[in-house]
């Protein structure tokens, strides 16, 4: 496959859902409860976050991760999140140039985090900082886009 196949964004947000219970039979458990993939509470859910790869060349989109809270979000959960699915996503052989969300209060603080990490790193190593909007993760560079939404 053509590389250029492999560059994509990597676009994420949080949305509010209606709480409500579901037996699973084939599970034989009851869904509807606080789930972020390593840990299950029993605080039933109104708020579901998406992480999703979509293709800069290609016609292609995948969901990745998703997971459900009580709540917000919290920004250091979006942080983890996003870092795995860049670590995750790079060994495959994708190529996450730019990243998209909107500025909720979320995902700005989970971003401050994000941002504020490398900027450190340089520092500390060579005395200087590195590019605004650069998130870097390892080796990999990502450009931070925020889309304002005004309705």
């Amino acid at each position: 496959m053509d590389p250029k196949y492999n560059l994509c964004t990597l676009i994420f947000d949080e949305m509010s859902i209606q709480p409500h219970l579901d037996y699973l039979p084939c599970e034989d458990r009851v869904g509807g409860f606080e789930d972020e993939g390593t840990t299950k509470t029993n605080k039933i859910v109104d708020h579901v976050c998406l992480f999703m790869l979509r293709g800069i060349f290609g016609r292609w989109k995948q969901h990745v991760a998703f997971a459900f809270w009580k709540n917000t979000v919290p920004a250091v959960n979006i942080v983890r999140f996003y870092k795995e699915i860049v670590k995750e996503a790079t060994a495959l052989g994708l190529n996450i140039i730019a990243s998209v969300c909107d500025q909720g209060t979320t995902n700005s603080a989970a971003l401050d985090i994000i941002l504020q990490d490398p900027k450190r790193r340089a520092i500390l190593e060579n005395g200087t900082g590195i590019k605004e909007n650069v998130i870097r993760i390892g080796d990999h560079e990502v450009i931070l886009s925020l889309i304002l939404l005004i309705f």
